[in-house]
C-alpha cells in the first residue's frame, strides 16, 4: 500500500474516532500510520530511521512484527506510560495509538496480508479471495484514496468570527475548537445582564421624575440701543467740489 494511503487512512481514522478536526492530532495520527512500515528500508519511515529499518529487515519478513497486535500493545503501553506523567498529552497519545494501529491494519486488505498475531506466522487477509484484495498502486487503491479525501473534506473545521459587546456569556474561548453538541453561550447569564441593565435604566428614569425641575431662566428685558447719529459727509463733498473746480 502506498505511503499516501497510510497517511490518509490513519489521519481519517484519528479524526473520526476522536471526533476532532485538530490539525495537530490528525497529522500525528497520519504520521504514526507510516511507522509500521519501518520494517522495510524503502518506506518513508525506513528512510528516516535506516538503522532501525535495517535491523527489522534482517531479522524478520515485511508486515510481520511491526504489523501485529503485539506491536500495537507495546507502542501504546509506552505512550500511555508517558501520558501518566504528562496528562496534557493524552489526546496526542490517543492519536498516535490510533494512527499506528490503522497504519498496519489497512494492509490486511492487501494481497500479502499481515502477521496480525505475531509471533505466529499466520497471515491475516481480507477478503479471502486474493483477486479482490488491493495491489499497491492499483486503480482500486487510488479509488479508495479519492473516497478518503472526500471523507476528510467533510471533517474540515468550520472557522468563524463572532463579535459580541460583552463576552461574559460565552462559554468558549478564542481559538477553542467547538464540537457538535457543545454549548457556546449561557443564555441565562446574558438574560441576567440585560435584566440588570433594564432595571438600571428604569431607576434612572424614576430618579429624574422625582426631582423638581426649576422653570427656565427668563432674561430681563433689553434696555434698547441708542440710535446712531446721522452721517455727515461735508468734508468729502468739499473735496469733490474742489476737484471739479480744477
Amino acid at each position: 500500500m502506498l505511503g499516501i494511503s497510510h497517511l490518509l487512512i490513519s489521519g481519517t481514522a484519528t479524526s473520526l474516532l476522536l471526533g476532532t478536526a485538530s490539525p495537530t492530532l490528525i497529522a500525528a495520527g497520519a504520521i504514526a500510520g507510516l511507522l509500521p512500515n519501518i520494517d522495510i528500508s524503502t518506506s518513508p519511515a525506513g528512510r528516516v530511521l535506516p538503522w532501525v529499518s535495517a535491523f527489522f529487515e534482517a531479522k524478520m519478513p515485511h508486515r510481520s512484527c511491526t504489523h501485529s497486535l503485539v506491536a500495537s500493545a507495546v507502542v501504546a503501553s509506552v505512550r500511555y506510560g508517558v501520558a501518566l506523567f504528562n496528562p496534557q498529552f493524552i489526546n496526542l497519545v490517543h492519536a498516535l495509538s490510533i494512527g499506528y494501529f490503522f497504519g498496519w491494519f489497512a494492509d490486511v486488505f492487501t494481497r500479502g496480508g499481515v502477521e496480525m498475531f505475531w509471533p505466529s506466522p499466520v497471515r491475516c487477509v481480507c477478503p479471502g479471495n486474493r483477486n479482490l484484495r488491493l495491489r499497491t498502486g492499483s486503480n482500486v487503491e487510488y479509488f479508495v484514496l479519492i473516497i478518503l479525501i472526500a471523507i476528510a473534506q467533510q471533517n474540515r473545521p468550520l472557522r468563524m468570527t463572532i463579535s459580541v459587546d460583552s463576552p461574559s456569556f460565552l462559554k468558549v474561548k478564542v481559538g477553542q475548537e467547538i464540537k457538535q453538541g457543545d454549548v457556546i453561550s449561557d443564555i441565562y447569564i446574558e438574560c441576567d445582564r440585560l435584566d440588570k441593565q433594564k432595571k438600571s435604566i428604569t431607576l434612572q428614569i424614576e430618579n429624574l421624575k422625582s426631582k423638581t425641575i426649576p422653570e427656565p431662566f427668563k432674561p430681563k428685558e433689553s434696555l434698547g440701543l441708542k440710535p446712531l447719529p446721522p452721517a455727515i459727509f461735508s468734508e468729502e463733498s468739499a473735496a469733490i467740489a474742489q476737484k471739479w473746480l480744477h
